[in-house]
């Protein structure tokens, strides 16, 4: 049976061991190891037998933050490459399977790996043996094993004593006990038989094992609580800003509906007044043909009778006069009906306007409520909120910033970062297309690619977004304009 346990190692001497139940919960982030900040360390994963052997291992870099934090994008499957190892050295019992950088079957995790040297090999036997991780053991391997000094063990437990607990020194031909200055009542004397050392080390090793595992079930208890209770309160917030959003996103459509459909009335109108000034037009245009028509006859007939003809045209044109104006009042009518119409058609546009921006303000107000119960628990419980930019990278956006993020979101990341928006929109074109931004004499961009620069803070608008060519033709323009 092995046992699985992480050693951190500086300058070739273990600083820090721990079982991989601990060394999990550091790289979930549950724990930090803070004597590690801002360092990238050398560490080794070891597969330990009962007998205290080593029987496989993986060396290994791992980093840590300013925070003392693991790193996000460490990703080493030491259980998947210790499984597949080569077999190396013996350090006692038997060749081990050995993972490094000279030995590893996945050539991409070898950058992430580190040759051992052999006092390194060493170094880790010996501290294995010692076992200050409390390993159980097998008896008859634990009696021949060099134990360096006497410990002392103390249980803060109400139902279990204070112990002070003797461990063996190595001897040349026998086992001597050493007892601590307060022993445990009933402690074997120094004379004691190997049976009786044999039944006080398996006692202890069953309340030490009681101990661990309770502990470790503790641990895993509190984690999952944790786990549990950010997941229920992430998901509350989802669905808080998803309702939002939704009602928000209804009340646009309908507004948006509504102002679509009065846009399409009005275009209606608009296009029926334009039609009733052709069908004017054209029927003006009739009449004057008429009444053309009508004088080129007269003129035939006039020789027949002129005062005949002259009352004929002058009855005529009383008529045709009193047609048209006829015809022009009720056109004039209709005009006047058609722009009133466009009028309330403009007022009920303006109305809907002030109603979408009444329900925006009513929006932003909603977002900017620190008193909202959701939004209020999740800052009270040490949530944020946070997006991820490219240039910028991970974003807190406090709780009083969501309405000027989902309004804004390029002006409130151009003033998270400190330049005006009009040096973030040239960065964002600047990195979507790199290449030189110079217009020519003809308007046309110069064109040639540069290098991306992936920050927005060492964006520098008319250098980063142009070629050497033209920044050494803006310089020199630059330094004769100040001549």
């Amino acid at each position: 049976m092995f046992t699985d346990a992480v050693f951190f190692i500086v300058d070739g001497v273990v600083v820090k061991e721990m079982m991989t139940s601990e060394f999990d919960a550091l790289l979930d982030g549950i724990v930090d190891a803070p004597e590690f900040r801002g360092r990238n360390v050398q560490a080794v994963h070891l597969q330990i037998d009962d007998s205290l052997m080593i029987r496989g291992a993986v060396f290994f870099w791992i980093g840590f933050t300013s925070e003392g934090m693991v790193e996000a994008d460490w990703n080493i499957p030491v259980h998947q490459l210790i499984q597949g190892a080569n077999r190396g050295p013996d350090l006692g019992g038997g060749k081990i399977r050995i993972v490094c950088a000279s030995q590893c079957n996945v050539p991409w995790h070898q950058q992430n790996l580190w040759d051992p040297t052999n006092e390194t090999l060493q170094v880790l036997v010996t501290v294995v043996k010692q076992n200050k991780l409390g390993l159980l053991v097998d008896d008859e391997s634990f009696l021949d094993m060099p134990v360096l000094e006497a410990a002392s063990v103390v249980v803060n437990e109400a139902d279990i004593p204070v112990l002070d607990v003797p461990v063996l020194k190595p001897a040349k031909d026998q086992v001597e006990v050493v007892a601590a200055d307060s022993a445990m009542p009933g402690a074997p004397a120094a004379s004691a038989s190997d049976d009786d050392v044999r039944k006080e080390l398996s006692a202890l090793k069953a309340m030490f094992s009681i101990k661990v595992d309770k502990l470790h079930a503790d641990n895993d208890h509190l984690k999952k609580r944790l786990q549990d209770s950010v997941e229920t309160l992430k998901q509350k917030a989802r669905d808080q800003l998803a309702r939002i959003n939704n009602d928000h996103d209804a009340e646009v459509a309908r507004l948006s509906e509504q102002l679509q459909q009065v846009q399409s009335r009005l275009s209606a109108e608009q296009q029926r007044y334009i039609d009733l000034k052709e069908q004017q037009a054209e029927m003006s245009a009739g009449y004057q043909l008429e009444r053309e028509k009508l004088l080129d006859d007269m003129q035939a007939i006039q020789a027949v009778d002129d005062q005949k003809i002259g009352k004929i045209k002058s009855a005529f044109e009383t008529e045709l006069a009193i047609r048209l104006d006829q015809e022009v009042a009720q056109t004039r009518n209709e005009l006047s009906t058609r722009e009133v119409e466009i009028f309330y058609r403009d007022e009920e546009i303006a109305i809907l306007k002030n109603d979408l921006a009444a329900v925006q303000r009513e929006r932003q107000n909603m977002l900017a409520d620190k008193d909202t119960s959701t939004l209020k628990a999740l800052e009270d419980s040490g949530v944020t909120l946070v997006a991820f930019q490219l240039g910028l990278g991970h974003i807190n956006i406090p709780i009083a910033d969501v309405s000027e993020f989902l309004d804004n979101k390029t002006s409130y990341l151009a003033r998270r970062s400190n330049i005006s928006t009009a040096d973030f929109h040239a960065w964002q074109a600047h990195y979507n297309n790199p290449v030189c931004q110079f217009a020519e004499g003809d308007g046309q961009l110069c064109g040639v690619p540069l290098a991306r620069v992936d920050q927005v803070v060492d964006f520098t608008q008319e250098i980063s977004n142009q070629c050497e060519k033209h920044r050494l033709m803006l310089a020199r323009n630059s330094l004769a304009d100040s001549h």
